[in-house]
């Protein structure tokens, strides 16, 4: 075979016809190669505190879910939750793809937090967040109550009421006045 006056090698009309194919396939497979998933809650560089959800969306769950922060133990996530969202965005094929577990933020102490998730122990998401306790060296506060309005939120002319709900650690919508 003869090359190129730049002294490139021609491709043979096998190569191109194996070829063509394969990049074909490639174009067109090549996106559901790559599992789409989120890791919603922690994430961000978002705050958190009080009892929250961990929470995200992962299209095929190979094995089980967990979540790992600052590199601890692993905390598992319950798989298979509704997410409608996700099915009419077009990102998975079912609704069927979600994953929650809940946790007390403060358990994490003050500060800037990395969350891991894992399938069958293969990182797919992560996100950085922060946390603050109500209560110094406290993971959770009882004995209190608390209540007081939010003016002009969201909205000017428009008050919040909030009140404390201790089974949450932290507030919660009691009314809204306009």
């Amino acid at each position: 075979m003869r090359q190129h006056a730049d002294g490139r090698m021609p491709f043979r009309k096998t190569q191109r016809c194996v070829l063509l194919p394969l990049w074909l396939g490639l174009l067109l497979l090549g996106p559901s190669l790559v599992q789409a998933a989120s890791l919603e809650n922690p994430s961000g560089g978002l705050f958190y505190s009080g009892v929250g959800v961990i929470s995200g969306w992962k299209c095929e769950a190979n094995g089980e879910l967990t979540v790992r922060f600052n590199g601890g133990e692993p905390i598992p996530l319950v798989y298979g939750s509704q997410r409608p969202d996700v099915l009419d965005a077009g990102a998975c094929a079912s609704a069927d793809v979600g994953f929650v577990a809940i946790y007390n933020w403060a358990r994490l102490g003050d500060g800037t937090h990395t969350a891991v998730a894992y399938d069958d122990g293969v990182e797919f998401d992560r996100g950085t967040f922060q946390t603050t306790r109500l209560v110094e060296d406290k993971e959770f506060v009882t004995g209190i109550s608390g209540r007081f309005r939010a003016r002009d939120f969201p909205d000017p002319g428009v008050n919040v009421l909030l009140r404390w709900n201790q089974n949450v650690q932290g507030f919660v919508i009691e009314g809204v006045e306009e």
